[in-house]
């Protein structure tokens, strides 16, 4: 119980870190956000019973924040139609999708700077750093809630990362000072502030 209350705290200061960092009201569902489309910066479809992103996302000039946090059965394949085409994209919320592979579009999001891919442990690790390596502007990455003991080596391979959230992963002491050496111009969140 205290370590999903400690979860709901990161994502909240995730979240709110976002909202502060990008100034902008939340629109949860894509017929609010289509009355005043210009207003849209931050786009919440988390939860909803969508198998496929709207044609209308690729509408809303000023989106920065889409958070696609549990959408079961979404189709990558269309969803990377759509992805690419949002031209302001900032932020995007990838988490607990049981994610084998990340959607192959990802590095085509020239402003992606914040990706949320926590709670998908089954990830290919070593592909998805490199495919990470193609988003040019990456830099905060949050892999909580991953099942991670160690990170393999081609995260090295994302240039310009500033922080990664690694909470409720199972670092053991050793594990986190690699990590350190690997990466010593990152910084690194293992525990819960």
């Amino acid at each position: 119980m205290f370590r999903s209350f400690l979860t709901a705290v990161v994502l909240l200061g995730l979240l709110l870190f976002a909202f502060w960092l990008f100034r902008v009201h939340e629109f949860t569902n894509i017929q609010e956000a289509m009355e005043t489309p210009e207003k849209v910066e931050f786009l919440n479809l988390s939860k909803q019973k969508i198998t496929t992103l709207p044609e209308e996302l690729t509408q809303l000039p000023n989106l920065e924040i889409l958070w696609l946090d549990s959408l079961s059965g979404l189709n990558w394949a269309q969803a990377c139609t759509k992805l690419p085409r949002i031209s302001n994209l900032r932020a995007l919320v990838l988490s607990h999708h049981q994610l084998k592979n990340l959607p192959p579009c990802l590095g085509a999001l020239p402003k992606l700077e914040i990706l949320d891919i926590s709670g998908n442990p089954d990830l290919d690790w070593e592909n998805t750093f490199i495919q990470l390596s193609e988003a040019p502007n990456l830099n905060v990455l949050s892999l909580t809630n991953c099942k991670l003991t160690s990170l393999h080596p081609n995260i090295r391979k994302i240039k310009g990362l500033k922080k990664i959230f690694l909470m409720q992963n199972a670092f053991s002491a050793e594990s986190q000072e690699a990590i350190h050496r690997l990466l010593p111009e990152v910084h690194l969140e293992f525990e819960t502030p």
